[in-house]
């Protein structure tokens, strides 16, 4: 470029190349700005120079970078799809709640009626058909069912629901009691599990609860006196999750045809008499909860000690036939150090087994030490003189009671 050129452009650039001449030429400055004014406005509307194209190494890379970054989006498409914990894509909550189809002023009541006597009929179909698809059935715990596998699971596992009560006005809530045949199959026909929900109707006719979602967690499945299930279940079902705590996940149908199954055999009075065998092989007080003796009410753990000290050996020999209620009664034969030192052959006796929630609850055992009977009365005259033996007329049943009473009979049989 010429310096003539770079000279001309340089006045251009300059609105006012002469400011005392044109002072001078016009002394009044309102004259003076608007002659500013219009140069710089022919300044504006040059036009601007061209930008120059792209370099054409560029042009060749730009596919490239497009490729690379669609493979860095394919990637992290990928690990989300191989990370996430779920195949279904993470819903994600709307900002704005979402609209209801609850209609006011409809009283729910009856379709409420409607929906228990189709539970307690086992009408999986009815008792869907009575709700919304708004209704919700799952729990407070797990993974979160749907209406169909909660109510198929109520309904396998025989739950009867009592309507305790309904508001008789909006907004309606209505408390509701669940028995099973579950729970009286494990030795607690009585046992109910609450449920207070609010009920509407929707536009459709249909009700609208969510029925478990505020269950009391206060009121256990089952009395705390009760066994593990859930823990045992694990072992015998490795095909099914279950919670050693919450039990099935989900409860279904199937888990509840499972569960009820399991509650049979887990509190049936074949596995109950062969847990208490164990315990009674093994010394073990933690396979009953209460204990007595032809003496009365005694600790169970004391007692154990008391059998383990004069060496005693019990075998039950029980009819699960003839169970009831809870209840089994046994022969029940015992031989010991005892029966040894009186020369006496094993002893039979009677044991009363009480057991609710796969567990023995209360254990009655006559303990004899002689077959005969005479020889028995004898030996338990002559204890009472020895000290520490009684205590207010009563034998004592612990670990150091034991071994004097196995040193008394020593002394007895040489008299």
């Amino acid at each position: 470029m010429s310096e003539h050129v770079i000279l001309k452009r340089l006045r251009e650039a300059n609105p006012v190349p002469d400011p005392a001449s044109l002072r001078e030429a016009s002394p009044d400055d309102a004259i003076l700005l608007t002659a500013i004014d219009e140069r710089s406005r022919s300044m504006s509307t040059q036009q601007a120079p061209p930008i120059p194209p792209p370099p054409t190494d560029l042009k060749r890379r730009r596919p490239l970078l497009i490729a690379a970054a669609f493979a860095v989006v394919t990637i992290l498409i990928g690990a989300a799809i191989v990370l996430g914990v779920n195949d279904e894509p993470e819903v994600v909550a709307p900002n704005d709640p979402v609209p209801t189809t609850v209609v006011d002023g409809v009283d729910p009541r009856p379709l409420s009626a409607q929906w228990v006597d189709a539970m307690n009929q086992g009408d999986l179909e009815g008792a869907l058909a009575v709700l919304s698809p708004e209704a919700s059935c799952d729990l407070p715990i797990g993974s979160g069912e749907t209406c169909q596998q909660h109510l198929g699971y109520l309904i396998a596992i025989g739950t009867h629901i009592e309507t305790r009560r309904c508001g008789e006005e909006p907004p309606y809530r209505c408390s509701y009691g669940l028995t099973s045949e579950f729970h009286a199959t494990l030795g607690y026909p009585d046992h109910s599990l609450p449920a207070t929900t609010a009920i509407e109707v929707d536009e459709e006719g249909r009700l609208v609860a969510d029925f478990f979602g505020s269950e009391d967690a206060s009121t256990p499945y089952w009395p705390s006196e009760g066994g593990d299930l859930w823990g045992w279940m694990q072992s015998e079902y490795p095909g099914m999750t279950i919670h050693p705590i919450f039990g099935p996940d989900p409860y279904d149908e199937a888990a509840g045809i499972a569960a009820m199954e399991a509650a049979r055999r887990f509190n049936s009075p074949e596995r109950i008499v062969q847990q208490l065998q164990l315990a009674f092989d093994s010394y073990a007080s933690s396979g009953f909860r209460q204990c007595a003796t032809q003496e009365g009410p005694v600790e169970c753990a004391p007692l154990v000690n008391f059998l383990k000290a004069i060496d005693a050996q019990l075998g039950l020999e029980c009819d699960p036939a003839t169970a009831e209620a809870g209840v089994i009664t046994c022969p029940l034969t015992i031989e010991s150090g005892i029966h040894q030192a009186l020369g006496s052959g094993a002893s039979t006796s009677e044991a009363v087994i009480e057991y609710r929630g796969g567990l023995t609850q209360a254990l009655q055992v006559e303990i004899r030490f002689a077959d005969d009977p005479a020889v028995h009365d004898a030996f338990v005259a002559y204890a009472a003189t020895v000290d520490g033996l009684f205590q207010e007329g009563e034998l004592i049943f612990d670990g150091d009671s034991g071994r004097s009473l196995l040193d008394a009979a020593r002394d007895f049989s040489g008299q």
